[in-house]
Order: structure tokens, then C-alpha cells, then sequence
């Protein structure tokens, strides 16, 4: 997982160095809402201290929610379809060079394995903000 990780690390820094992002939305501490060359292809990434993006999750996010433990992720892999979402739990994880947030993201989960997670972390009804 962490060679999948330099693998990303590296294209996305050599696409940033080049023409920059197409987005950058900080969520909380490290962890932005990026895309590289369309809005559309965004993810969920970690801030490495060079300053360039790790993605945790695969493109193609649409919305978020978080608190002060998580954040949620919510994707549409195929274009036009509302009804068909993948969801992703990423924990909120201190800086530290030995953290790989990766490696404890819950997902992807349908909607029912989704909304039987938030219940089984006790959360209430989750409000999720449309990326635009």
C-alpha cells in the first residue's frame, strides 16, 4: 500500500509542478479535497511535508462531511448516476512521519454497509457538503 502511495505521490507531483491544481479545498490540519487536471477527478489527499498530495482514497468525489475524529467521504464512479455512491470513513490523524493514514480508511462501503458503520461508531446523522 505505501509503493501505491509513492506511486500517487509522485504523479500527482509532477502534474502540480507543471500546470497546478484544478482544486484545493483544505478540510482539516493536512487533509485537503484535491484534483489535478479536472474538478470532477477530486479526492481526498494528505499533505506530505514537501508540500505535495497523497491521495487515501480514488477520485471522484462529490461530497464530505467530517468531525473531529473522521472524515467522511462520499464518491460517484460513474457520471449521471445519483442513486450509486461509495463511501469511504478516513480517520483525522495527528502529523507524525509514521502515520500512514491509508492504512485505516474504512471503505468503500455501499450505502446500507455505510449507514450500519456510522451506527455501529454511535454518530448521528451525518450532513454532507456538496463539492462544487
Amino acid at each position: 500500500m505505501r509503493g501505491l502511495a509513492l506511486i500517487i505521490l509522485v504523479c500527482i507531483s509532477s502534474s502540480v509542478t507543471s500546470c497546478g491544481l484544478a482544486k484545493d479545498k483544505q478540510i482539516v490540519g493536512k487533509y485537503h479535497i484535491v484534483a489535478v487536471d479536472i474538478p470532477e477527478d477530486a479526492c481526498l489527499a494528505y499533505e506530505v511535508e514537501s508540500g505535495d498530495y497523497v491521495c487515501l482514497v480514488p477520485p471522484k468525489a462529490v461530497a464530505y462531511c467530517k468531525n473531529d475524529a473522521y472524515i467522511f467521504l462520499k464518491q460517484n464512479l460513474v457520471e449521471n448516476n445519483d442513486l450509486d455512491f461509495d463511501y469511504y470513513t478516513v480517520p483525522i490523524l495527528n502529523d507524525s512521519l509514521t502515520i500512514y493514514p491509508e492504512e485505516r480508511i474504512i471503505g468503500p462501503l455501499n450505502e446500507k454497509e455505510f449507514d450500519e458503520e456510522i451506527l455501529r461508531m454511535n454518530l448521528k446523522e451525518l450532513e454532507f457538503i456538496k463539492l462544487n
